[in-house]
């Protein structure tokens, strides 16, 4: 049968057109050579085994679109695939990389607009004037660039659509608690992420992978040197460097998930909850997008072995 999308999958034989994303080379229990293959549809991601072979015998390699037969067999309560043919897609059968490529919901190029809306209506010019310079030096990549290799805003431009939800919950917070530095707020949220651009790079293929700097620093360092550059260039206040920086240390809230200090400010503490409730509602759309009503999602390992549930319409 001749499908489309990985969502259309369930037992059986099926033909599709994928992007190979990567190829791992593993050995089987008795000493033979298997590949696992992940493929993506430009939504969905799936994993499958091709048995007793080699990546030297394909005719294709990763970031190729093949066109594939999957054999589809409950294993374990789910459904597990197997490769039983792959082939090069020929140009005469019409499929393009752009298809392919997973990219975020709302265009790139909107979602940037929004933000420089956002940062020209900063009061306090020093904190405007910083954030606009680091997005206009770095525009193109922004355009580009993953929040993620996994689990939350790992598409093309989902950085900005990361950045972009989340000022908004800023703004509706800074609203409601008025302690809050509103552009200290707005500028912690446009700035957490920043070092992303450097932890990480998002290939042509849209796959994103970890840069030696990332391996090596992370992003909330990689992120701090950034904004000092551009902060000492621009001669920003030291104690406005001081605070936003510390935004950017403590963002992931404890020592324990990644982060350099814990929240000392209330805009520090304000930053690292928008953070953690727009990656979570991510998650949670992904999941409920792929669940029938009335059902559970598997066991998800990032929200403690929760079973998301999809209440009846």
């Amino acid at each position: 049968m001749r499908i489309n999308k990985i969502a259309e999958l369930s037992g059986g034989s099926f033909e599709i057109f994928l992007l190979i994303k990567e190829i791992q080379v593993k050995t089987a229990r008795n000493g033979s050579t298997f590949l696992t293959i992940n493929f993506t549809d430009g939504k969905d991601n799936l994993s499958a085994n091709m048995w007793d072979t080699t990546a030297e015998a394909l005719e294709v390699s990763a970031k190729e679109i093949a066109f594939v037969t999957l054999e589809g067999k409950p294993y374990n309560g789910k459904m597990s695939y197997t490769v039983e043919r792959i082939r090069p897609a020929y140009p005469s059968e019409g499929v393009s990389l752009t298809d392919f490529i997973p990219t975020s919901q709302i265009p790139p190029e909107t979602l940037y607009e929004f933000c420089l809306s956002k940062i020209d209506k900063m009061a306090d010019s020093e904190l405007s004037a910083l954030v606009k310079e680091i997005y206009a030096d770095n525009k193109e990549k922004m355009l580009w660039q993953s929040a993620a290799k996994s689990v939350h805003h790992n598409k093309v431009g989902e950085l900005l659509w990361h950045v972009a939800r989340m000022a908004k919950l800023a703004g509706a917070i800074a609203d409601t608690y008025s302690l809050l530095d509103r552009d200290m707020l707005l500028a912690g949220v446009f700035l957490h992420d920043i070092g992303k651009l450097e932890e990480l790079s998002t290939d042509e293929m849209g796959i994103t992978d970890y840069t030696k700097d990332g391996y090596l620093f992370g992003h909330a360092l990689l992120g701090i040197e950034l904004v000092k550059k551009y902060a000492e260039k621009l001669s920003v206040s030291e104690e406005k460097v001081r605070c936003l920086t510390h935004i950017i240390a403590s963002h992931h809230g404890t020592r324990e998930f990644g982060a350099i200090s814990v929240p000392a400010t209330a805009e520090a503490y304000a930053v690292h909850c928008i953070d953690l409730i727009d990656s979570r509602m991510y998650i949670y759309e992904d999941v409920l997008s792929k669940v029938d009503s009335g059902s559970f999602s598997d066991p998800m390992h990032i929200l403690e072995g929760t079973r998301i549930y999809k209440p009846l319409a």
